[in-house]
């Protein structure tokens, strides 16, 4: 059977069963090329509303503020996590010479977002960025879904006109929009997943800082100076070490010398005498 033929008649078959109004006709002939041959029927849903229960959206938040103790606050966050069902992703301190930092990163499911900012605002005096962003992709991925199931339809078609293929051309061109058409489809796939991890887990980045006493400049330089002072010691020491080391030899003839003296001194000492 031509290749040709029986796909047209597929896709004939596959638009009539998928158009929307008796209107929509198809018509190819002989010189269409095969990339002609092959278009993805347009599919909406016929009930909208039940393509989707429930509103697609992506929740993060950023919070940054004051606080008296970073260990408490730490446990708090920590708790309000872990009650939430979600948990710390990263976390890191840092101190400078006026305030120590504690950033913490949080991932919780989205359905407790709220409440779990709500239990860390309780003690908060005053935030110093408070930022809470909500992204709808509920389009976005009812689009998806939709274009994903098309493309399957449309791969199960070439798998089934590549069984009747004749030529070993005919072979190598189904095969080949088939691999292209599989692609896209990976590409949605993979989509769709990372808009489904965005929606279902919200990231909250808190940073918190405690303002610690500056060392005055007098006590410092003074404190720097004592440093330095005994580095420098250490420096001298080593230093007289490694001079003596290199002339080894002549402090060793100038203790024979010594010793060849104290004898001579000894034994004309003695002769005198």
């Amino acid at each position: 059977m031509n290749i040709k033929i029986l796909f047209t008649f597929l896709v004939v078959m596959a638009g009539c069963s998928t158009s929307e109004s008796p209107n929509d006709t198809l018509s190819f002939s002989d010189t269409d090329s095969f990339d002609e041959l092959v278009e993805v029927p347009k599919q909406t849903p016929s009930h909208p509303e039940e393509a989707t229960t429930s509103r697609k959206l992506i929740k993060n938040g950023t919070l940054e503020f004051e606080t008296k103790d970073l260990q408490k606050t730490t446990e708090v966050i920590k708790q309000a996590a872990e009650v939430a069902g979600g948990y710390v992703a990263n976390e890191h301190s840092t101190t400078n010479n006026h305030q120590a930092w504690n950033s913490v990163t949080v991932r919780i499911p989205s359905s407790g977002f709220d409440n779990f900012i709500a239990t860390v605002s309780r003690s908060v005096e005053k935030f110093d960025k408070r930022e809470i962003k909500s992204q709808d992709v509920t389009e976005e991925f009812v689009d998806l879904q939709a274009r994903i199931a098309a493309k399957k339809k449309l791969e199960q078609r070439y798998l089934e006109i590549l069984k009747t293929a004749d030529t070993v051309k005919d072979i190598l061109e189904v095969e080949a929009e088939a691999g292209k058409i599989r692609e896209e489809i990976e590409r949605a796939e993979g989509r769709l997943r990372f808009l489904e991890n965005q929606t279902s887990m919200s990231t909250v980045n808190i940073g918190f800082y405690k303002t610690i006493e500056a060392v005055s400049v007098a006590e410092s330089t003074f404190i720097s100076s004592i440093k330095d002072g005994l580095n420098n010691g250490v420096r001298i020491i080593e230093a007289v070490i490694i001079g003596l080391a290199n002339i080894w030899p002549l402090l060793l003839l100038a203790f024979c010398g010594w010793l060849l003296y104290k004898r001579n001194a000894k034994r004309t000492k003695v002769s005198e005498s």
